[in-house]
């Protein structure tokens, strides 16, 4: 079991980052020329600011897992959390984008934790609905 600081790994760090302002930019987008002017997207940046702290709090708590079987709980807890979020948002707040940067984020996690199995597994897979 590797003892590696997961929440300040910097390659963990730039997936969270990319996540978030993904989500913002895509909110904070306006382009007069646009052809779906008008267009409202189902969430908004408290929907955001939700989806985040579910990502914190996922990276605090795999911290202290103590196997994978721990780990694999916490990755359908807060992969069933997303999915809530998601259908709440009319499944608009996580695109393959986002999804690509979930994956990388929880898949890093568990390798980090020493958890991981082939380097092809995506752990959120079986639960992840987006």
């Amino acid at each position: 079991m590797s003892n590696s600081n997961i929440v300040d790994n910097e390659e963990i760090k730039s997936s969270v980052k990319n996540l978030e302002d993904s989500m913002i930019d895509y909110l904070d987008y306006e382009d007069e020329d646009d052809e779906n002017d008008g267009y409202t997207p189902s969430y908004n940046h408290d929907d955001v600011k939700t989806a985040m702290n579910y990502i914190h709090e996922f990276l605090e708590k795999i911290e202290k897992a103590e196997n994978r079987d721990e780990a694999l709980e916490l990755v359908e807890e807060y992969i069933t959390k997303l999915n809530e979020l998601n259908e709440k948002c009319d499944y608009e707040i996580f695109e393959t984008d986002q999804r690509e940067f979930i994956g990388e984020i929880f898949n890093e996690a568990m390798n980090l934790k020493g958890f991981s199995s082939p380097e092809d597994e995506d752990v959120t897979e079986e639960w992840r609905e987006f």
